[in-house]
């Protein structure tokens, strides 16, 4: 307790309750008591107007994993593509604010391009594709979570929740869709483009309907209903990417399976 106290009585910290104000409110406040760095560990769904908000006070913003989602994107296709189309306004935002502060920070943190396993996958592709020249041409990504979730965990709110209608693709499965493109920045060979298709999907209506948490919890009680959007969210997911060359020829293939 005291070295807290000590770092609140160093940093002048003030605390704000933002349940008191509308989102510029609140920012407006924040750049009055002088702040100009902003960051955003907020649950997923709110990252975007912070980021924004943020951007446009000229403020530096360093954001927690992922940047940004959109709520029921796992079950509608309109507020899956609101992340995209949200993504492009951040990096709008973004250039306008460099514009008036050439050194302006805006940073993701993305933990697993620190990691030495992946590091060195990273500097043997490079090695390969300078020696080489040759591009990716298949690649593997198996993602094993091990986890029985028990009735009640579904139900749950968190940023690794599914109240909000997004699943395990917005939970963590985004670390290796962020590995797969820096690996294919490093040795895209022939690759211009890309088509994806979906192989298989497993939702938390799937595993309720199934009881497959009986194996672990034979005596969970499940309750007798969950909203739409936790029964929509996915658990399991995979899907194959096709690699195309200039001509649109398919020139390789990436799997990608994330299993709860």
């Amino acid at each position: 307790y005291e070295n807290i106290q000590k770092l609140l009585d160093s940093q002048h910290s003030v605390w704000i309750s933002p349940t008191d104000m509308s989102m510029e409110k609140l920012m407006d406040q924040l750049c009055d008591e002088g702040i100009n760095l902003l960051i955003v560990a907020s649950y997923p769904v709110n990252h975007f107007e912070y980021i924004l908000n943020g951007l446009e006070r000229g403020m530096h913003v360093i954001c927690d994993k992922p940047v940004l989602n959109e709520a029921n994107s796992s079950t509608s296709v309109y507020s899956a593509k609101q992340i995209y189309i949200k993504y492009l306004r951040l990096v709008k935002a973004y250039e306008i604010a460099k514009q008036r502060n050439p050194n302006l920070l805006c940073s993701l943190i993305l933990r697993r391009r620190t990691l030495p396993i992946f590091l060195e996958v990273a500097d043997t592709i490079r090695l390969a594709a300078t020696r080489t020249g040759a591009g990716i041409n298949n690649a593997n990504f198996l993602i094993h979570g091990g986890i029985y979730k028990h009735p009640h965990e579904l139900s749950c709110t968190g940023a690794h929740g599914y109240t909000d209608g997004v699943g395990s693709l917005s939970h963590s499965a985004y670390h290796y869709l962020d590995l797969m493109n820096w690996y294919l920045s490093i040795a895209p060979g022939k690759a211009v483009g890309y088509e994806i298709r979906l192989a298989n999907i497993m939702r938390v209506s799937d595993y309720i309907n199934t009881k497959m948490y009986e194996s672990f919890f034979s005596n969970a009680a499940t309750p007798i209903a969950y909203p739409a959007e936790v029964l929509g969210a996915e658990l399991d997911v995979a899907f194959y990417i096709d690699l195309l060359d200039k001509y649109k020829n398919k020139c390789g293939s990436i799997h990608f399976a994330n299993n709860h």
